[in-house]
């Protein structure tokens, strides 16, 4: 079973021309939302939906992305309210001492001393 995890959640339409408003949870927007990158669009009691991005800018504190094969406003009404996903294998390595929040969530937590300050 594939993991995802979260990237962005399209909040609403923009414009007429398929594009969609997307409050970013990623810290590599570039990467993500370049022209030709796969996401996965996860949809209320419906089939997650692999999308390719089509195009990308910034606009105030939203990224705006349109997605290949889905040209017009009527045909992205659908995804309002929905999570964008990239599979867990598709994400970038990080540096030896940098972690994904996924990988540290539940650790101990200890003092230099060896005091454990809790999780």
């Amino acid at each position: 079973m594939v993991e995802y995890l979260e990237v962005g959640k399209i909040v609403n339409t923009q414009g007429i021309k398929g594009e969609v408003r997307v409050m970013s949870l990623t810290d590599a927007p570039e990467e993500r939302y370049h022209k030709g990158a796969k996401l996965t669009v996860f949809l209320k009691d419906q089939e997650p939906i692999e999308l390719t991005v089509a195009s990308h800018r910034k606009h105030k504190n939203f990224d705006l992305l349109s997605f290949e094969g889905y040209p017009s406003i009527n045909d992205v009404e659908v995804f309002r309210d929905s999570i964008l996903m990239v599979p867990k294998t598709e994400l970038s390595k990080v540096n030896e001492d940098e972690y994904y929040y996924y990988e540290i969530i539940g650790l101990s937590i200890y003092e230099e001393n060896g005091e454990k300050l809790g999780k």
